[in-house]
């Protein structure tokens, strides 16, 4: 019910690129109205109505498994890159509605793209995660001629989401994913003609939704079958429920069968909870806050560190 003292997360960095005025980096003042924009796309309906696709892709890496294990019932396969090649295929549908085909091929330009923003060239991931958690070392870092995000990244992006909302609007094309709502946003005025949503404010959506989609998801999954393979009895009853929430459903996977396989949710649960996406939690004080029941206040300005385990 305080949230509304804590909107703010910690110095944001001015940097000129389209694809950072999103939900992650935005202050209060310009967060809150685009919050309120967003909030209506992502309703238990709206996921549902992207369910369809997201069984698509699923199929697609049943298949790379089967052709994995065609001759032979024991091969290595590094599942954090199968993940990755599988959530951003699944991104690639739900976010543009464009077949990314990372499965079949791990050097497409999306998972290459995919690839430079979570590992960027010549900077470790623990760095670029100390980083992410201190942006003030931004500061420290552009004394070096280093630029959060290269202009590859920008330039895929911005292209990608120019190119696929004129064909859209120029052939009438409807699709069941974000970057469709995102364009009825966009047509959408007020009394005064003022679009509910910029072209930049729709390309920075998609980005966000790219990135922080297929790469916390795939880690989760890969801890997850990790933390399965080692607790073959975790594994039995997950395993069990799943056989019998499908077979109420006639072997097939449904937005509604899955709603109803509550220790998948304990299992994804806890394994974000071992191996949480983020170290912490960052916010900034945006008035000042009397800590309830202590005598402890929060000054406006402070900065707030909550470390995501234990």
């Amino acid at each position: 019910k305080d949230f509304n003292k804590f909107t703010d997360r910690f110095i944001q960095r001015k940097i000129d690129s389209v694809i950072t005025d999103n939900l992650f980096r935005l202050h209060g003042d310009q967060w809150r109205p685009l919050r309120t924009k967003l909030t209506p796309t992502f309703t238990s309906a709206k996921m549902k109505f992207m369910f369809p696709t997201v069984v698509t892709v699923a199929s697609q890496l049943d298949a790379v498994f089967d052709s994995l294990l065609a001759n032979t019932r024991s091969v290595d396969v590094e599942l954090h890159d199968m993940m990755g090649r599988f959530t951003t295929d699944v991104i690639g549908h739900c976010a543009f509605g464009v077949e990314c085909n990372s499965l079949k091929d791990p050097n497409v330009v999306f998972r290459r793209i995919g690839h430079r923003i979570f590992y960027p060239r010549y900077l470790s991931i623990r760095l670029r995660t100390f980083m992410l958690t201190y942006p003030v070392v931004f500061e420290f870092m552009k004394l070096f001629n280093y630029k959060e995000y290269a202009k590859e990244i920008d330039d895929f992006i911005v292209q990608l989401v120019r190119d696929t909302v004129r064909l859209r609007e120029e052939q009438n094309i409807q699709r069941n994913d974000f970057l469709n709502m995102l364009i009825e946003l966009k047509n959408t005025k007020d009394v005064k003609g003022v679009p509910a949503m910029s072209f930049d404010e729709v390309a920075s959506q998609v980005f966000v939704f790219f990135a922080a989609g297929f790469e916390t998801s795939s880690s989760n999954i890969t801890f997850g079958l990790f933390e399965l393979a080692k607790n073959s009895r975790i594994q039995e009853k997950l395993r069990a429920e799943i056989l019998s929430v499908l077979e109420k459903h006639n072997g097939e996977l449904t937005y509604e069968g899955m709603m109803e396989m509550t220790y998948l949710d304990q299992v994804i649960t806890e394994t974000l909870r071992k191996y949480p996406v983020l170290a912490a939690l960052t916010r900034i004080a945006t008035d000042d806050f009397k800590i309830p029941d202590t005598d402890i206040t929060l000054k406006k300005g402070t900065h707030i560190y909550i470390p995501a385990k234990e």
